[in-house]
Parts: structure tokens; C-alpha cells; sequence
């Protein structure tokens, strides 16, 4: 009897660990329900876009009433000038071994202000091979239109979030943080530290913003800056919207995506 029950014990252990391991496998898609799915269809959303994103942040664009203006990525082969391709990105410096892939995403939610419209902008970034250094990064997102605004609560701007995520030993987990970003009129950035060792570097930036029109597009732009030595890249508005300044020791990629509402 006794060894009857050990054995019970085990097999209701493994299927409860079963059930477990299951359930963290699902795709985002997949952890929603019917209503939920319904509702995003019905938004522009497909189920490649909704698996990209974490279910949390998922379920943040629902309560905000999201409809998904648009959405975009691109791979990156980083090259210098001498080497590159017609089409590959090209800045001073070289990460010739390296790849990253940026995505941008548009979203249309409920405003909070009279004769506005509000937005939020969602870009993202992943190494898909590993940076040649791991210095102090930094990223972007901009926009073209004097008529965007950002909230603030307190002096402080509102509504930004920046997060940086490491992968190690299989096992992917959030590094670092902020919501104090680096502000200008035509966008907001941050900057933050890649450490060495990690097998796969991402992360976000997230930024709502408010349209004094309640019609009409801009351009959106995501600035990805990647530092080869210990300096501190530097961020610039001179093209019209906020980007991460490309240099002899900063490779920059940006990816554009114009939104109209």
C-alpha cells in the first residue's frame, strides 16, 4: 500500500507538472479568450502581431481600446561603408557579424482629452546574433509633427516605459528598467547597459503620445544606437524627429512607419 501511494504521489506530480509546463508554452494567442481574440481581430490585429507582444501588454492595448494603425519590422545586417550591399544599413562603424531586428507598432486608443487624439507607439529590438561589444546602447522613438505631445504628471513625462531583457542559460529574464526618459519635443529615448556574457539581448520602448488633430498622419521613427567603446551615445532632433546619433564609435539602424488616422 505504501509503495501504492508513493506511486500516486509521483504520477500526480508529473501530471501537474505537465499541465504546468503546457500552459507556459502557449503562445500569447493562445492564453487569450474568445472575447479577447474576437476583439483584436476585429482591431487590425492578426495573430502573428499578437504573438509578438507578451500577454500582459496585450491585454494593456484591450482596456485602452486599441485599434492597430500599424505595424512593421525589419532585419538589419550591419555593415560599414565599404562593405555594404545596395540596401544594407551603413554608418561609420562596423558590427559585420551582427544582426538586429526592429519592429515598430502603431496604436489608435481611447483619448482622455477633449479634441484629441491619443496614440501608442510600441517599438521593439532583438539581436538575433550577438553584438560584437556590450557597451551603453541607447534608442528612440520619434516623431515628425509639431502637433504631437507627450502627458506629464508632475513635470514628469507619463505613459513611457523602456525595458531591456537578457537571455541566459535558456532562461530569459527583465535586466533593466526605466521610466524617466530622455525628452525632447519630437520624441523621447533612454539609454542603458548591455552586459557581457548574455546569449540574446531585447527589449522595448513604450510612449503614448496625444495629436492636437483628430485626423491626419505623421511619421514615427525608431533609433536604435549600438556603442563600440565606453562612450555615451547622444541623441539629436536635427532631421525632424528625435533619433540616436550615429558616430565613429555609435552604429545606429532606424526603422520609419508613417501613421494615419
Amino acid at each position: 500500500m505504501k509503495n501504492f501511494f508513493s506511486l500516486l504521489v509521483f504520477f500526480s506530480a508529473l501530471f501537474v507538472s505537465f499541465l504546468t509546463v503546457s500552459a507556459a508554452d502557449l503562445s500569447t494567442y493562445d492564453q487569450l479568450t474568445e472575447e479577447e481574440k474576437e476583439y483584436l481581430l476585429e482591431s487590425n490585429f492578426t495573430e502573428e502581431i499578437i504573438n509578438q507582444s507578451e500577454v500582459e501588454f496585450v491585454r494593456e492595448l484591450i482596456e485602452e481600446g486599441a485599434n492597430l494603425l500599424t505595424h512593421g519590422e525589419d532585419i538589419y545586417s550591419i555593415q560599414d561603408n565599404t562593405t555594404a550591399k545596395p540596401g544594407e544599413f551603413t554608418t561609420l562603424g562596423v558590427i559585420s557579424s551582427s544582426k538586429l531586428k526592429l519592429s515598430l507598432s502603431a496604436y489608435e486608443v481611447t483619448s482622455d482629452r477633449t479634441g484629441s487624439s491619443k496614440f501608442r507607439l510600441y517599438g521593439t529590438y532583438k539581436w538575433l546574433s550577438k553584438p560584437v561589444n556590450t557597451f551603453t546602447d541607447a534608442i528612440s522613438l520619434g516623431w515628425s509633427s509639431s502637433s504631437i505631445t507627450y502627458p506629464t504628471s508632475g513635470g514628469n513625462v507619463f505613459g513611457y516605459s523602456q525595458r531591456n531583457y537578457e537571455t541566459s542559460a535558456g532562461s530569459r529574464f527583465q535586466r533593466s528598467y526605466t521610466f524617466t526618459p530622455i525628452t525632447s519635443t519630437y520624441g523621447l529615448g533612454n539609454r542603458f547597459n548591455l552586459r557581457q556574457g548574455a546569449s540574446v539581448y531585447d527589449g522595448n520602448i513604450n510612449v503614448h503620445i496625444y495629436s492636437k488633430t483628430k485626423s491626419g498622419a505623421f511619421n514615427t521613427v525608431l533609433s536604435y544606437g549600438h556603442a563600440r567603446a565606453t562612450v555615451n551615445p547622444s541623441f539629436n532632433a536635427s532631421k525632424g524627429f528625435l533619433s540616436v546619433t550615429p558616430g565613429l564609435s555609435v552604429d545606429t539602424a532606424q526603422y520609419a512607419k508613417e501613421v494615419r488616422y
